[in-house]
């Protein structure tokens, strides 16, 4: 993959192109698979309150009025389409049962560590964007956490990527921008650990 600059957008095949701008122009659907990542990754695994950890990170709180805004938008937004060998998969398991969409994306636990960050809707909303592209157009790169970071309202201030986010801030900042960055590129690769 070349490395895209700030000042010039990537190339793709038409093709390509055609089915990236049909799952950008999906907002809904991607905001929707966003959510649906954020809840199964924070509830479906327990946790093991007694387990030692190396360190103690920070809880993300949201007021009463950003959970209402949050639920307004969820429950406001169209039902999102869902890949056919997907559905199938999901309907061949037993009520109660699991999924996992981790062979859909590249996946080294420690290297998918926020750290002291708030950036937690940033992890989530490119692994739903990593899982779509895998699934749709059989691209498995590894996408950039740090490009949104860095681009998110300057990458500074009270409001910048690391103090907090949704999932529709992830689909407004994509909408705005229209391309994605390969965590392989110069610079791209995860820096803000402990900003």
């Amino acid at each position: 993959m070349r490395i895209i600059h700030a000042d010039e957008k990537p190339y793709l095949s038409d093709t390509a192109n055609r089915k990236l701008n049909r799952i950008f122009n999906n907002r809904f659907s991607s905001f929707i698979l966003c959510l649906l990542f954020i809840f199964i990754s924070v509830f479906s695994a327990p946790v093991n309150i007694d387990a030692a950890s190396a360190c103690d990170y920070p809880v993300m709180r949201i007021t009463q009025q950003e959970k209402a805004l949050q639920n307004k938008l969820f429950l406001s937004a169209p039902k999102a389409v869902i890949d056919r060998q997907i559905q199938k998969q999901l309907q061949s398991f037993e009520s109660g049962s699991s999924f996992s969409l981790l062979p859909y994306l590249y996946y080294i636990p420690e290297e998918r560590d926020q750290g002291y960050i708030g950036n937690c809707w940033v992890w989530a909303g490119t692994g739903c964007m990593e899982i779509a592209l895998n699934v749709q157009l059989g691209i498995t790169d590894r996408l950039s956490i740090q490009y949104l970071d860095s681009l998110y309202n300057n990458g500074e201030g009270d409001d910048w990527a690391g103090n907090g986010g949704f999932a529709s801030s992830f689909a407004d900042f994509y909408d705005e921008h229209q391309f994605i960055i390969s965590w392989s590129n110069i610079n791209a690769h995860y820096q803000d650990y402990e900003s």
